[in-house]
């Protein structure tokens, strides 16, 4: 590895929020509630928030929750020996060692 070298540790899929929250609440036997706003009510939400002086949500939060997010994991496996594996794969052996 270079000195001061960044690399991206991502899983090997790119999965949806809902995916990724589908998944966990099986293996963890559970259910959560989901509830979809619009991305337009979302901004106005923060629009308000930020006229209010609140810092709760702000608009680059929301257009990073939009955008999709793949990373090149390609420098890291080959310098950092990384082979990450699938979010179903990871918790089933967290799973298995619980």
């Amino acid at each position: 590895p270079q000195a001061r070298q960044s690399y991206n540790l991502s899983g090997p899929e790119d999965i949806t929020y809902n995916t990724l929250v589908d998944t966990i609440t099986h293996f963890l036997h559970t259910q959560a509630f989901k509830v979809h706003v619009p991305i337009p009510l979302v901004r106005i939400a923060a629009w308000l928030a930020r006229m209010a002086g609140s810092t709760i949500i702000v608009g680059d939060q929301i257009d990073r929750l939009v955008t999709l997010k793949s990373s090149d994991t390609t420098a890291a496996r080959r310098d950092l020996d990384f082979n990450p594996c699938t979010l179903v794969a990871g918790l089933k052996k967290l799973e298995s060692s619980v």
